[in-house]
């Protein structure tokens, strides 16, 4: 049970950074179309 969980954790922790890359990523895409209709 315990090595169960251990192993379960890094899994976790690995979705968490992905899904706050991935919101990262998507704010930074909505900044630069934000700069670009600016620009236009």
């Amino acid at each position: 049970m315990y090595k169960r969980s251990s192993l379960r954790a890094p899994f976790f922790i690995g979705k968490i950074i992905c899904l706050l890359i991935k919101i990262n990523m998507y704010e930074k895409s909505v900044k630069i179309n934000d700069l670009l209709t600016f620009v236009k």
